[in-house]
C-alpha cells in the first residue's frame, strides 16, 4: 500500500492515517448483506440546503431496466446552490419524463431536476465520465 502522495504532504496527512487510506467513500450494507456505495463525502451537491450525493441518483437510474450508464452532476445556481441533474445511456426506448418519474418515486427531494439521454458519455484521458461536458447539455459551462 502507498504511504502517501508524492510532493503533497497536506493531502497525505488528510488521507493516510495510522496505516490506513481514508478514501472518503460513503457506504452501507443492506439487510441482505449487499454493499451500497452512496458516493464520496467530499462530493455532495447541496441543493436548497439538502446534501445530495451523485451516487444515490446514479444507483436509482441504474436500477431502471432501460438504463445502462448513468452520471449525476450539479447545475450551478446562485439562488438554489447545486441543482441535481443527470445524463443516461439507454438500451431501450424510454422518455426523460419516465426516468424523472422513476427517480422521483425512489428519491423524493433528492431526485434530479433534469435528465438527458445521450448516445455515449464524454470521457477524459483516464476514462472517467467528463461531467462538466454533460452539464453543458443543460446550458452550463
Amino acid at each position: 500500500m502507498s504511504e502517501g502522495y508524492i510532493g503533497n504532504p497536506e493531502e497525505t496527512r488528510r488521507d493516510f492515517q495510522d496505516g490506513w487510506f481514508l478514501s472518503s467513500d460513503l457506504a452501507s450494507f443492506t439487510e441482505a448483506g449487499e454493499l451500497v456505495h452512496h458516493g464520496r463525502a467530499d462530493d455532495p451537491m447541496i441543493f436548497d440546503g439538502i446534501n445530495i450525493f451523485p451516487a444515490e441518483i446514479e444507483n436509482v437510474l441504474l436500477h431502471h431496466a432501460a438504463v445502462t450508464e448513468a452520471a449525476a452532476f450539479p447545475i450551478r445556481s446562485p439562488v438554489r446552490g447545486d441543482i441535481p441533474a443527470a445524463a443516461v445511456v439507454v438500451q431501450a426506448e424510454v422518455s426523460e419524463t419516465d426516468l424523472l418519474a422513476h427517480c422521483s418515486h425512489w428519491l423524493g427531494l433528492h431526485k434530479p431536476h433534469g435528465i438527458k439521454i445521450v448516445a455515449e458519455f464524454p470521457r477524459n484521458v483516464s476514462g472517467k465520465v467528463a461531467k462538466e461536458a454533460l452539464a453543458k447539455l443543460f446550458g452550463q459551462g
